[in-house]
Parts: C-alpha cells; sequence; structure tokens
C-alpha cells in the first residue's frame, strides 16, 4: 500500500511543532494510505458513524460479504438491493439508506473519484451530505481516506478532539497547520492508537 504523494511535504511543513516533530519520528515509514477504490471508503466511513472501530470494521466486513466483492462490483450490488436487506445485517434505517443512496449515486456517476476530483473540499462536501444519512464527519472521512485531500479538519471527529487534549494542543488554532491539516489529523489519531488509522 502505497503512501500519498504529499505525505513528505506535509511532514516536512508540521515538523515546527514540536508534537509533530515527534510524532514523525515515532511513525516514520508509515502515512496516510493513498486510496485505491473510493467506493470502499464509503462503506467503511457509513458504517464507521458513530461506533467504535472493531464494530464499524465487523460491519463493514458484513456489507462486503453481503455484496459478494469489495469496490466497483459491490456498488452494483448495493445499488440494487433493499434498505431492509442491509438492515437484517443489523445496519441502522440510516446508514442501510445511505449506502443504497451512496451506491446509487455511485454507480450513475456522481459520486465516482473523477466526478469529484474536480470540485473543491466544500463542494465535495456540500454533494455528499445531500444524501440523507451522511453528515460532515463521514464527509470528513471521505475527503481524507477516500480523495485523500491534503487540508481537511476533521473537528467533528471525536478521536481528534481527544487527541487534542492530550497532546496540549486543543488551544492552538488549527489553521496554523494549513494546508497541511490532513496529515495533523492523522498525526494527532497516532496519539490515541499504535494501529495506523484507515477507512
Amino acid at each position: 500500500m502505497a503512501i500519498v504523494t504529499w505525505w513528505n511535504e506535509a511532514l516536512e511543513a508540521l515538523s515546527g511543532e514540536a508534537y509533530f516533530l515527534e510524532a514523525r519520528r515515532r511513525t516514520a515509514g508509515q502515512g496516510l494510505v493513498a486510496c485505491e477504490n473510493l467506493f470502499n471508503t464509503y462503506v467503511r466511513a457509513v458504517c464507521g458513524q458513530q461506533v467504535n472501530t472493531a464494530v464499524a470494521e465487523k460491519m463493514a466486513q458484513s456489507v462486503f460479504e453481503y455484496a459478494g466483492d469489495k469496490g466497483d462490483n459491490a456498488a452494483d450490488a448495493l445499488a440494487g438491493s433493499s434498505v431492509d436487506a442491509l438492515r437484517n445485517l443489523g445496519l441502522s434505517q440510516t446508514k442501510a439508506g445511505a449506502l443504497v443512496a451512496i451506491a446509487q449515486k455511485y454507480v450513475e456517476g456522481s459520486f465516482t473519484a473523477p466526478a469529484l476530483e474536480a470540485l473543491d473540499d466544500a463542494a465535495v462536501r456540500a454533494r455528499l451530505t445531500g444524501v440523507k444519512g451522511v453528515g460532515p464527519w463521514t464527509a470528513d472521512m471521505v475527503l481524507i481516506f477516500g480523495l485523500n485531500r491534503p487540508d481537511v479538519w476533521a473537528q467533528t471527529d471525536f478521536g481528534l478532539r481527544k487527541a487534542l487534549e492530550k497532546t496540549g494542543l486543543g488551544a492552538k488554532d488549527p489553521r496554523v497547520w494549513a494546508p497541511w491539516r490532513t496529515a495533523a489529523t492523522w498525526l494527532l489519531w497516532q496519539s490515541l492508537t499504535a494501529t495506523p488509522v484507515q477507512y
């Protein structure tokens, strides 16, 4: 799995902050993994809403098993699925509805990577959150892990808020880390877990 192309530049820019300099040393060889298939990120992001990582991953695996595959094949399967079928996997009504709607838009073409690449971050958020069940947190996870945008500050994420408190960086204005706030977010998450975060 390849790291995003801009990662080293981001780390270099953030290294003026003592915490990020140490985090850079501690996580050497790791980084944000370049997305190989955007639809997989959609599934993991929706399944990850308001649950812990283990529960989210188990839920996502159930969805992929139900679809019989991952990636574009899974999108085709879910686009033709019913909300009730996904609810039978243990998903809430909201998550099931969001996944079916996202799959349909992905198959239609408006939620694919090429369709979103031409949009800025705000426009991507607006398009994604137009789907019922997709809020700011889910959109941010897609921007970070699915589209690999470099300057996403996932301010609604509980883990990020917890990491800011733990590291003593909560009083900082995150705009000082622009245009590399995705890397700052990822490194702060690493203060909470030894396993790199990935959706």
